[in-house]
């Protein structure tokens, strides 16, 4: 039987340039704090992007779920709890809990990570060092099965985009964080405006590299409770859906 090994913590202070024009801590920060997390405990465990390079393999995020209660404010203090809570042949399974200084849960995340062969740019199986870390399973922070997101019915907005060198990450693609940032600027600058992002769930289903023109697209859907909003990233080129994406905004 495995022993259970501690969850991982990380502590972070909300900086100047983290913030949105709020003065809180805007979802890519939200999303850049949880990578930076994910990498440094698969790191301690022996499986991380860094670890795999030299036999060609990375992790890929493949699906991405955040719920958030509240945004933290400049200079507030946070911790970032994460755990490997699953895994299969395909897919290892990661949750994380955001706390504010006095232990108050600000938010919380499961992902879905694949393992990739750079070579090939295909999915392969994952090590069993990750099934095994999974063993410690301590339940999940979001019970999501990562059912498949709903296409789009119809356009309400849209934006263009082009891939720029700011976009790319170390695998050579588009970092997962700039997908969630171009369909967050498809939604109209009213909700914005009075609304606040409650939940944002991401569905990548494909590589995008430098110079590529892609446009963000998203489907309205008002709720009695908020605005839902269906969106999809799409490469103008040959049409390739990217990325598909549901978000939540409450009124504040």
């Amino acid at each position: 039987m495995s022993t259970e090994k501690p969850i991982w913590q990380e502590h972070f202070t909300v900086r100047t340039y983290e913030l949105d024009p709020t003065g809180q801590a805007s979802i890519l920060t939200i999303c850049n704090y949880l990578q930076d997390v994910a990498e440094n405990n698969a790191f301690h465990l022996g499986f991380s992007m860094n670890n795999m390079l030299d036999k060609k393999r990375t992790w890929v995020l493949s699906r991405l779920h955040v719920q958030m209660e509240r945004y933290p404010q400049w200079k507030e203090l946070l911790t970032v709890e994460t755990w490997p809570s699953g895994a299969n042949r395909l897919y290892g399974i990661r949750d994380f809990r955001i706390r504010d200084k006095t232990g108050t849960l600000l938010g919380r995340a499961t992902t879905a990570w694949a393992m990739f062969n750079l070579e090939t740019r295909r999915p392969v199986r994952i090590p069993p060092q990750v099934e095994d870390a999974a063993e410690t399973f301590r339940g999940r922070a979001i019970d999501d099965s990562f059912p498949k997101l709903p296409q789009l019915n119809q356009v309400d907005h849209h934006r263009v985009f082009t891939v720029r060198h700011s976009d790319l990450d170390v695998n050579q693609h588009v970092n997962h964080v700039s997908y969630i940032d171009w369909a967050m600027e498809a939604v109209p600058p009213l909700i914005w405006e009075y609304h606040q992002l409650r939940a944002v769930e991401v569905h990548f289903r494909a590589e995008c590299f430098y110079g590529d023109r892609v446009i963000s697209q998203c489907q309205h859907l008002p709720q009695p409770d908020g605005h839902h909003f269906l969106h999809q990233v799409r490469r103008k080129e040959d049409d390739q859906e990217i990325t598909r994406l549901r978000t939540i905004w409450r009124k504040v």
